[in-house]
């Protein structure tokens, strides 16, 4: 299991919804075979980000392009619960 910490990006419109952003690679890391990913994103009442990041869940079977790494995977879940412990991290998981 891996865990991005990544930007929040988008202005929160229907179009340009807020979003992980994900690191430019070639092709595009969201356009590789295989590619899927999950996020938790809290936002204040009125919809807006409360961080200007966010954890990112991607299979750690994906070969990450270089220089990126996955967080240490307890640091990333503890960060999760203290943003919002409503939040079990694991639930962002799958196979």
């Amino acid at each position: 299991m891996g865990y991005l910490l990544l930007a929040v990006v988008g202005t929160g419109t229907q179009p340009d919804p807020f979003r992980p952003l994900f690191p430019v690679t070639v092709p595009p890391m969201t356009e590789q075979p295989g590619f899927r990913w999950s996020a938790h994103i809290p936002s204040n009442p009125n919809g807006t980000p409360i961080f200007s990041n966010c954890y990112v869940w991607v299979p750690d079977s994906f070969i990450l392009p270089i220089g990126v790494i996955f967080e240490p995977l307890e640091t990333a879940r503890s960060t999760i619960n203290t943003r919002d412990s409503k939040v079990n991290p694991r639930h962002m998981e799958f196979s």
